[in-house]
């Protein structure tokens, strides 16, 4: 035990400050079409510009956003009109993504050649301009059921998908976008408080191995994790369906 105490620095170094340490996890759950990426693309940017994230400052680093989830097509239009909109959307930002989803599809995290594909996508990062290698300080997957093939309520199926997949990213902070089917309320009369990690999809499993667990009904960011006490984030929606906080 003496050793452990004797470990310096005990105090996180912060990628967003006091929402996420670096080289951590966080398992991002929601309902279908609350928002989810849109906040993650608010996320990638934050940090690759260096620029706050829900009003809390970030450590810039370059993002890899692992896309298998929406089409083309969608990521442009929400893209487009948020440049229309005045979002600026310039950043180390970059896209990892099989040029056809239908071919490639399914994806399974234990599979060899899916692990090598990441961890490819990792170590062949390059910056557009010199050519560069470039290490990502974040990662984002989206979506978690894209990238695993198993029974979501079972932990034996659940445990070493999860564990794979953050396994294959030690030295980046990484953000898995996950569903949140558990979430049932009235939305006219919603409850004072919910618990994320009692709302996500599935077994415990993939809950319990992330670091932080976050989710995103109802216009509230709700965080629960090991680096702090449990928190509800008010959001608004702004431009282009953007995220913010209300004035």
């Amino acid at each position: 035990m003496s050793e452990f105490l004797a470990i310096p620095n005990l105090e996180p170094t912060w990628l967003v400050d006091q929402l996420i340490p670096c080289q951590t996890s966080v398992l991002l759950g929601g309902l279908p079409e609350s928002g989810k990426t849109i906040l993650c693309y608010q996320l990638a940017l934050a940090v690759a510009r260096g620029e706050p994230f829900l009003g809390r400052s970030t450590k810039q680093g370059p993002v890899l956003l692992v896309e298998l989830n929406a089409p083309a097509p969608s990521i442009a239009l929400q893209l487009t009109s948020a440049k229309s909109a005045g979002i600026v959307l310039d950043g180390p930002v970059y896209v990892a993504r099989p040029d056809d989803l239908a071919a490639a599809f399914p994806y399974s995290i234990l599979l060899e050649k899916t692990q090598k594909w990441l961890r490819d996508s990792v170590t062949k990062l390059r910056d557009t301009t010199t050519g560069e290698p470039l290490t990502p300080t974040l990662v984002i997957v989206d979506a978690l059921r894209d990238i695993s093939v198993g029974d979501e309520n079972s932990s034996k199926d659940m445990y070493p998908i999860m564990t794979t997949l953050l396994h294959l990213f030690p030295t980046q902070a990484v953000v898995i976008v996950h569903h949140a089917n558990k979430l049932q309320f009235n939305p006219s009369n919603p409850p004072s408080e919910i618990d994320p990690v009692l709302a996500i999809s599935g077994n415990t499993a993939i809950t319990a191995r992330p670091d932080t667990v976050w989710l995103r009904p109802q216009g509230v960011l709700y965080t629960a994790g090991r680096f702090g006490p449990r928190s509800q984030i008010t959001l608004r929606s702004g431009p282009a369906g953007w995220w913010g906080l209300p004035k």
